[in-house]
């Protein structure tokens, strides 16, 4: 009686463990062991900054990611192939006596976005102003709507902080489609900006993002532009482990201190770096 009590039991529990496992397979299926993910031609010169090469080899792009690459590749060489880039803008000389106007473009301002940048930003405008100079701010395109409002509606609001007026910038193409397409789109707005500004200087704080794209508006209208670096991201970018992004960004930080009228820096060590990239002078 014992021993067919035993049977039974043996069985049911068979008859369990296979349900459960059949129940668990459904729910949870083993996959099948795969290759690893080969990282495609495209990809490959992407991580190695080589615009050149993505445009000229009339790649085909297998995906919506390569497809963007690939636009981004286009846009990249318009900035770095700019022939306003090696236009001379040497404005006029300014006697010590007279006023004269600037237009600086920021990456980020007071009250919006409170940090270390936009910290620096306030009190080098408002010590600039002091010295008796008619400096305006503006934030680069769509900073207001990515940062403030999502919903909000150009024209945007006018800030004043402590002295210090920044206006906000409507984007054409937004930032998260594509940095470089982005940047191309900024350098009409820019140059908008400039001619009914109409600045004896342009002043660019850091980094590539906004400068490239507005020293070229900027040179194409004759405009002297500074360009003040405050940080290097290639550097952040190489400490991410992002060292493709490092050398896109890297390519584009050259472009923008070569084609500046005049480049300064926070300190002599990021002085050194650059010109140790650039044959041009950096203060």
């Amino acid at each position: 009686m014992n021993n067919k009590l035993n049977q039974i039991s043996a069985q049911f529990l068979r008859r369990l463990r296979r349900q459960s496992k059949e129940i668990v397979d459904k729910l949870h299926p083993v996959s099948e062991p795969t290759d690893p993910v080969t990282e495609s031609k495209i990809q490959a010169l992407w991580e190695q900054a080589d615009f050149e090469a993505l445009i000229s080899e009339e790649l085909q792009p297998s995906n919506k990611s390569e497809i963007n690459i690939i636009n981004e590749a286009k846009a990249a060489l318009k900035l770095l192939n700019s022939p306003i880039l090696d236009n001379v803008a040497k404005g006029r000389k300014i006697r010590p006596t007279e006023s004269y106007k600037t237009v600086t473009i920021l990456h980020s301002s007071l009250p919006h976005h409170p940090g270390g940048y936009s910290n620096r930003a306030q009190g080098l405008l408002k010590g600039i102003k002091k010295l008796g100079v008619e400096i305006v701010g503006y934030t680069r395109p769509g900073f207001y709507r990515e940062i403030v409002d999502k919903s909000a509606v150009p024209p945007f609001p006018t800030d004043f902080v402590d002295e210090v007026n920044y206006h906000h910038l409507a984007d054409s193409v937004r930032r998260g489609r594509g940095e470089f397409q982005y940047m191309y789109s900024c350098i009409e707005i820019y140059r908008d900006i400039f001619a009914s500004e109409n600045p004896d200087v342009v002043h660019v704080r850091s980094t590539f993002l906004i400068a490239l794209p507005a020293i070229i508006a900027a040179k194409s209208l004759g405009i002297p532009v500074v360009y003040e670096i405050s940080g290097l991201w290639e550097l952040v970018y190489e400490g991410r482990g992002e060292r493709g992004r490092a050398k896109r960004a890297t390519r584009m930080e050259n472009a923008s201190v070569l084609g500046a009228t005049r480049t300064v820096t926070m300190n002599s060590a990021m002085a050194e770096l650059l010109k140790s990239r650039v044959s041009r002078p950096v203060d």
